[in-house]
């Protein structure tokens, strides 16, 4: 996995083994979690256990396309996040 990612250009390994993000891997880790945040806050409002949200937001996260967590993330910011909370597009 690891040299997929570096190959990729995803990830930078120093010779002492430190790994590094790319600014491309940074982005993807952004919106993984992102993403992440918002499906385990909209699993908690529907009364999903903490714990198990987190647990199912992991699962969601990578797998969900795009049009879906789209809108999933509008219902968010439109009625379930705080004002002060909603992250900016």
């Amino acid at each position: 996995a690891m040299k997929k990612l570096r190959l990729g250009g995803l990830i930078r390994v120093d010779g002492d083994g430190f790994i590094t993000l790319t600014d491309g891997g940074m982005e993807i880790a952004a919106k993984i979690y992102e993403r992440h945040r918002v499906l385990a806050a909209v699993l908690i409002s529907l009364g999903v256990d903490e714990d198990t949200a987190f647990e199912d937001a992991c699962k969601i996260e990578h797998d969900i396309s795009e049009d879906s967590f789209r809108r999933i993330q509008q219902h968010y910011r439109a009625h379930i996040a705080d004002p002060g909370d909603r992250p900016r597009e």
